[in-house]
């Protein structure tokens, strides 16, 4: 096999792999939770990523560069999210509330229970339920 195709074999299995990483960048970034993702493995994984990296550069083995260059960005994001966020779900800030839940959401709850003395006939003036 000439080293054009091997070449090219690198850089596809190189892409795969790497993508392989954005469904789980994206649900931790998105969910604001980390709880999935274990801090023990993706610091062992990170550090591995690392030296693939270095022994790429080395080597100048480039799609063994490039797949673990991006691979070691995305690593290290979702490492620092597991940092971040730890393991307890949070509802990222004004996603997925539905009407009214913005007030029910950002007041008091003492706020949120008053009930009004006259019926709103507005939606957006009515009380949260």
């Amino acid at each position: 096999m000439n080293l054009a195709a091997a070449d090219l074999i690198g850089y596809l299995a190189a892409s795969l792999t790497t993508s392989a990483f954005i469904p789980q960048a994206w649900l931790t970034w998105k969910t604001r939770s980390a709880a999935g993702v274990s801090l023990g493995m993706y610091c062992v994984f990170t550090t591995g990523v690392a030296l693939w990296l270095i022994y790429g550069l080395l080597s100048e083995a480039w799609p063994v560069v490039a797949a673990n260059a991006i691979t070691l960005s995305l690593a290290t994001f979702i490492l620092g999210m597991k940092l971040c966020f730890g393991g307890a779900p949070r509802k990222p800030h004004g996603i997925g509330l539905k009407d009214g839940d913005f007030f029910r959401h950002h007041l008091t709850p003492r706020l949120a229970s008053i009930e009004p003395i006259v019926a709103c006939p507005s939606p957006l003036l009515r009380p949260c339920a």
